[in-house]
């Protein structure tokens, strides 16, 4: 997908979501909203498979961040 280097998102969700906890001492939840309009922009563009594999990265990053939080 151009511009966008997903170790580089990863990462930046992560420390993202971090400070947050730190800063205000409580769990912090991430909700995906409108995902499906670069989906769709992807599709439209000739880029769904890069799009695709961004998301499925993103969302299993997430999936393993809740898991911890669990286990805490």
């Amino acid at each position: 997908m151009p511009g966008i280097n997903k170790a580089i998102a990863a990462d930046a969700i992560n420390r993202l979501t971090n400070f947050m906890q730190r800063y205000y001492k409580k769990d912090v939840i991430v909700i995906l909203d409108e995902y499906d309009t670069p989906m769709l922009a992807a599709w439209l563009n000739g880029y769904w498979n890069e799009a695709a594999e961004f998301f499925n990265g993103f969302l299993m990053l997430l999936s393993r961040q809740i898991r911890v939080f669990n286990e805490d």
